[in-house]
């Protein structure tokens, strides 16, 4: 189940539970009670590896969800985190040791999947009270329960995203109680976090694939010396014009014209989630070209 972005007019009923947003990767854990298998998987399902220290922990929450059924497979809904994300990643990816205990923050659980469907499993409500009750006698420290409260107002899912933001966490999510878990992405879970946006300097180009053959795949931008790769944020039309413009700008380069540049040297306007520690954006996008600002000088 995915979130989508908030929007007040997409919530029908109140109250709604609001939970800090973890900023780690999202982790599905499939647990085979009947062979005490446990397997982690990304949210596209790529096999997550390097991470057996959470296996006990996992295991044990599976069998009591799970008690009422005895057997059966338990899906856990959960983020991972091994430091901050840049170090998550490198965990993941097995290139560094986890910076800090690797921990899942778990959210969400199915029980007995392949044997009931979507609907059979509950609404929100009744499986977070599932969730609380397996964590009533405790659980090893590799498994965190998400904290949940409810917001009954726009003005009070506020006051508690400003909260989270301030205890560090990546922003919140706004969830229905009342809804059916659900296969790809959903209003019943809905998303907010902030963005930053940086004006910067357009150094290059790259081609589209597939149905964007032909025009704009994105733009490269200099980040304070990093060069980012932006793909995201643009309209067809824009791809098109954009494209053009930057074939048009490497004729005048090569004709020592780059004074006539209409997009290289150009300024815009990107967002992104967070800079990273190397300097370049998570998550950035195209916002729009600033053509009220001049371009800072590149150094040779």
């Amino acid at each position: 189940m995915l979130a989508d972005r908030y929007q007040a007019a997409a919530i029908t009923h109140w109250p709604v539970q609001v939970e800090p947003k973890i900023d780690g990767v999202r982790c599905l854990a499939e647990v085979d009670l009947a062979a005490g298998k446990v397997q982690l998987h990304t949210r596209n399902g790529n096999l997550i590896s390097h991470m057996e220290s959470l296996n006990h922990g996992v295991l044990e929450l599976a069998r009591r969800l799970a008690a009422p059924v005895g057997a059966g497979v338990v899906i856990i809904d959960s983020e991972l985190t091994a430091g901050n994300f840049a170090q998550t990643l490198a965990a993941l990816r097995g290139v560094a040791p986890p910076d800090k205990t690797p921990t899942l923050h778990v959210f969400d659980a199915l029980v007995d999947v392949h044997a009931c469907s979507l609907q059979e499993h509950g609404s929100y409500a009744a499986r977070r009270q599932r969730l609380q009750q397996a964590w009533a006698a405790g659980m090893p420290s590799t498994l965190q329960l998400v904290a949940s409260e409810s917001a009954h107002t726009e003005g009070e899912v506020e006051a508690i995203y400003r909260r989270q933001l301030a205890a560090g966490w990546e922003g919140v999510m706004v969830k229905n109680p009342s809804a059916f878990y659900a296969a790809g992405r959903s209003q019943a879970w809905l998303k907010i976090k902030p963005r930053e946006t940086f004006d910067v300097a357009v150094v290059g180009a790259f081609e589209g694939t597939g149905r964007q053959a032909g025009t704009l795949g994105g733009l490269i931008v200099d980040h304070q010396g990093v060069e980012v790769r932006i793909a995201s944020g643009f309209t067809s039309d824009q791809r098109d014009d954009y494209w053009y413009q930057y074939s048009r700008d490497l004729k005048w380069q090569a004709a020592g014209m780059s004074d006539a540049c209409q997009l290289l040297g150009g300024i815009v306007e990107v967002k992104c989630q967070e800079e990273l520690p190397s300097g370049s954006m998570r998550h950035p996008a195209f916002v729009c070209r600033r053509l009220d600002k001049d371009a800072p000088r590149r150094a040779a």
